[in-house]
């Protein structure tokens, strides 16, 4: 949730620079899209180094052989990898609903075009995705 709360700061600074309405949208949509992307990356790659270093050590348990430390690298590597799954799955729906308010808003011409059902269901995808993630 702090991803749409910094979403509207950076919507109210472009605001406060006088930009357009639908395009102080379209942005904040848009960093909301890539925030999501680069948090899960990120959670990732330190989920499967933190994992797989717990667990060679777990298993080492004193006598650092080299089975041992294979062993924990392989299971923390495949736990980690099991974990990223399931969580990726769980935020698909946050990045598909960042995804559907960012193309939401398009420039016609002259005339800003929304599409109603993309944004309804953007955020709806948005709101619904923590509480199945966390179980709220």
């Amino acid at each position: 949730m702090i991803s749409i709360g910094l979403a509207c700061i950076y919507a109210f600074f472009l605001w406060l620079s006088k930009v357009e309405g639908p395009r102080i949208f379209q942005r904040a949509a848009n960093f909301l899209f890539w925030w999501y992307i680069v948090a899960l990356s990120l959670a990732s790659v330190l989920l499967f180094f933190v994992l797989t270093g717990y667990f060679t050590l777990a298993f080492s348990s004193g006598s650092f052989s080299f089975l041992n430390l294979a062993l924990g690298t392989f299971v923390g590597g495949t736990i980690s990898i099991f974990i990223f799954t399931l969580f990726g799955l769980l935020m698909l729906a946050e990045i598909i609903g960042a995804h559907l308010l960012r193309t939401s808003v398009e420039k016609r011409g002259d005339m800003w075009v929304w599409n109603n059902g993309r944004i309804i269901f953007g955020f709806l995808l948005i709101i619904i995705s923590p509480m199945l993630t966390f179980g709220l």
